[in-house]
């Protein structure tokens, strides 16, 4: 095998000095569970996996004028530490995560478990100037992937961030240079004596939080001074066919000397616009004079620098902030080692006032922080990050309305099941379009002839009712009728993105306990799983069999899985009289006035997805897009003159006003939900698709079946907060302002929502 020979980046030879001023100077990621891995076993996967990975056991080498890393053959170490106290764990983790390397010899990786009264953690610990985060991350996922016998990807290509920015960065198209006149993030008025080099913590924040890289930047700001913070941006989605573990990050910045009436929400807007304009490729006009100075020079000029900022109080930038992006904690599973969370430990950087790295996993969020020890000691960084965290959660619940609020009593659906209730639409309009997919249309007549014999097939052959049928697919017309088959058969639906991966399709058949699952993909499924492949299902010798399979509203019409809260996905279980409540809120309120034709191209494991099924039950239609969601898809869709209605979050909206998209007259309707709307996004979205549009704001977690609470804005709607309402209740349900005691809060007083009524599923998976 050839010898893996790189050079060292620009940016790495400032990390050799990192790693003098700030010891050890390594990406530190964390994985937390219940259970354990054998030494042996996790030593050799790690070592299986760095063979691919040679970035994991590179080391610094010296010719002459010329330093470069070199692979050195010696695989990262696994170390167990012995189970700990709660005293002594706190500290022994401290010296794993701290221990020096020497990036001379090496090993420049190592991984360490260790164990307290609670939990097992698996630490990778890998110096920074060889490896940066995502290319950690591909290296302990590959190491999983070992444990688990399945194809590792690898990165063995020697390709940096420098190496790539030469041929791609504008050419003359520098970003500013900045003097040292940034003032810190987190600093006290008293200077702290102590030999610590950086103070640091990590904090755990319940949910996803949209944006949270501008809520924290603003939450930083300090008034009449200069705040300037950089954010590293990876590299990695400008380049197909390559991977990399190497250092292939380039920054935005977000800068302001007057943060007086400045909200998150405008941070936000710059932030986007410039990844936009592809900031990320423009470089430093004088990075390569680093490759002229020598690495004891280097060190000399940073320490100098270094102690000149602190003394001051004044620095090059008043902090980073490293967002992971989404880590997917099934890719970190094996057997029964199911993490309850991964996080990054910050590290300190020098010239910056403060490292903030922020890994959002499933339904939560971890903020990690280091700042040197001399601004700030550990009960400061404490303080700062709790009054954050109430921030956000004040964000979340604004209180404005009644602490009791209900919707619309209505005791009667017009039909008794969704089958009878479909049919009867297919009475209706036989020869209307139900279903555009590509130049491919389908009448309600077709669409609900095909479902019935899909239906029949599956009676016939494998008796469903009351089991869970899984289907496995992308948004095609297939996928409809296949829910519509299993909603007849009596069977409940469980929807599985086709981009999932497959230990996270694995977990999800097996606990929900699947044994048959209507699929288009290649993947093989569990032993004992049935599969029935969509395009080649014999159903057509069915289509005049009758099997009248009786339904009741409280029986299972679908499962869908969150992301889970504590690690492990978990299964909610939707009723039919739910599903029911919902599409007959849906047709009286959000289609009242018009014929939805609506557009299906997110996640169809997203309940949100399943708003847009709705328009089948009052003569719509349903537009399909299998392929990959982008701008250019966002901007065919709500240009097809055959939509009317379209269902985005806010973030897709304020993208479409920052890339100056405008919607034909053709969208009459738009139905938001996922975050939080804001009266600007509202303003822009009128500007975009005109003042004839309505919005609707949706409001629901998962259990409450799609959304729980609605407001209709049109044009004329008065918003006067910048943050706007979640409405009423829908029909049949309640909403509640509770305190921590579960006690109904006064009038216009924060406290958390709770919601009762027809909406409320059965519950989890687990628990039934």
């Amino acid at each position: 095998m050839k010898e893996f020979i790189r050079k060292i980046s620009a940016s790495e030879r400032l990390y050799l000095t990192g790693a003098q001023l700030y010891p050890p100077f390594c990406i530190r990621m964390v994985i937390e569970s219940d259970h354990s891995i054998a030494i042996k076993q996790l030593q050799k996967a790690v070592s299986i996996a760095s063979k691919r990975h040679p970035n994991s056991r590179l080391i610094f080498v010296k010719k002459g004028m010329h330093s470069f890393w070199k692979d050195s053959g010696i695989d990262p170490p696994v170390i167990s530490l012995p189970k700990s106290s709660e005293k002594e764990f706190s500290s022994k983790m401290n010296s794993a995560i701290d221990a020096p390397i020497d990036y001379k010899k090496g090993p420049t990786s190592s991984v360490y478990q260790i164990q307290n009264a609670t939990s097992f953690f698996i630490i990778f610990k890998v110096f920074h100037g060889t490896m940066d985060g995502k290319g950690t991350t591909s290296w302990v996922n590959d190491v999983f992937r070992v444990l688990k016998k399945e194809t590792i990807i690898g990165a063995t290509s020697a390709l940096t961030d420098e190496g790539f920015l030469k041929t791609t960065s504008p050419k003359n198209s520098f970003r500013k240079n900045y003097p040292l006149n940034a003032t810190p993030a987190i600093k006290k008025e008293t200077r702290y004596k102590t030999d610590n080099i950086a103070t640091q913590t990590v904090i755990k924040l319940p949910g996803k939080h949209t944006a949270i890289v501008a809520k924290l930047i603003h939450y930083f700001l300090k008034k009449g001074k200069i705040n300037r913070f950089m954010i590293p941006v990876d590299l990695r989605k400008h380049v197909t066919n390559i991977q990399t573990g190497s250092n292939f990050s380039n920054p935005i910045f977000f800068e302001t000397d007057d943060s007086k009436d400045l909200e998150w929400k405008d941070i936000y807007a710059d932030l986007i616009e410039q990844l936009a304009e592809k900031k990320e490729l423009q470089t430093g006009q004088y990075d390569t004079i680093f490759h002229y100075l020598p690495v004891v020079f280097l060190n000399y000029i940073q320490k100098k620098l270094q102690k000149k900022q602190i003394n001051n109080s004044s620095f090059m930038l008043s902090g980073i902030i490293s967002h992971m992006g989404k880590i997917e904690l099934q890719n970190f599973s094996f057997n029964n080692f199911y993490p309850k969370g991964v996080f990054f430990y910050p590290m300190h950087l020098p010239n910056i006032a403060s490292s903030f790295v922020i890994s959002e996993n499933n339904h939560q969020t971890y903020l990690g922080i280091s700042v040197p020890s001399k601004l700030a000691d550990a009960e400061d960084l404490s303080l700062s990050l709790k009054n954050f965290k109430l921030q956000l959660s004040q964000d979340r619940i604004k209180n404005t309305k009644p602490s009791v609020i209900e919707g619309n009593k209505k005791n009667d659906f017009p039909y008794q099941s969704i089958d009878k209730w479909l049919f009867a639409e297919v009475k209706k309009h036989p020869k209307k379009i139900a279903l555009r997919e590509g130049n491919s249309n389908t009448t309600y007549e077709k669409f609900y002839s095909d479902l019935s014999a899909i239906a029949n097939a599956l009676a016939t052959n494998y008796k469903p009712k009351g089991t869970i049928i899984a289907i496995h697919s992308k948004r095609s017309s297939y996928l409809i009728k296949s829910i519509f088959a299993v909603i007849k058969t009596g069977a409940a639906f469980l929807l599985i993105d086709d981009s999932y991966p497959k230990d996270r399709v694995t977990y999800m058949l097996n606990d929900a306990k699947v044994t048959l699952v209507i699929t288009d993909q290649l993947m093989t499924y569990p032993e004992g799983v049935q599969k029935i492949k969509i395009n080649d299902f014999k159903y057509d010798n069915f289509r005049n069999e009758k099997n009248e399979i009786p339904t009741r509203n409280n029986e299972l019409a679908y499962v869908l899985y969150t992301s889970g809260s504590t690690g492990k996905p978990k299964g909610v279980c939707v009723r039919t009289e739910s599903l029911l409540n919902y599409l007959n809120w849906s047709i009286n309120y959000l289609s009242k006035d018009q014929t939805a034709n609506l557009a299906l191209f997110s996640s169809i494991s997203f309940d949100g997805t399943l708003d847009n099924i709705f328009p089948l039950f009052s003569g719509g239609s349903i537009t399909l897009y299998p392929e990959p969601f982008d701008l250019d898809l966002l901007s065919k869709i709500i240009h097809n003159p055959n939509i009317n209605a379209v269902k985005l979050t806010p973030a897709y909206l304020k993208l479409i006003s920052l890339i100056h998209i405008r919607a034909t007259h053709s969208i009459e309707s738009i139905y938001v939900g996922g975050e939080e709307l804001t009266r600007s996004i509202v303003q822009s979205t009128f500007k975009n698709f005109g003042n004839h549009i309505t919005i609707y704001n949706l409001y629901g977690p998962t259990e409450t079946t799609i959304s729980s609470s609605c407001l209709k804005i049109d044009y004329t709607t008065n918003l006067s907060k910048k943050s706007v309402s979640i409405g009423t209740p829908i029909d049949n349900t309640k909403i509640y302002i509770l305190d921590k005691n579960l006690q109904i809060v006064p009038r216009n007083k924060i406290g958390e929502i709770y919601i009762s009524g027809a909406g409320v599923s059965f519950g989890y998976l687990e628990n039934l």
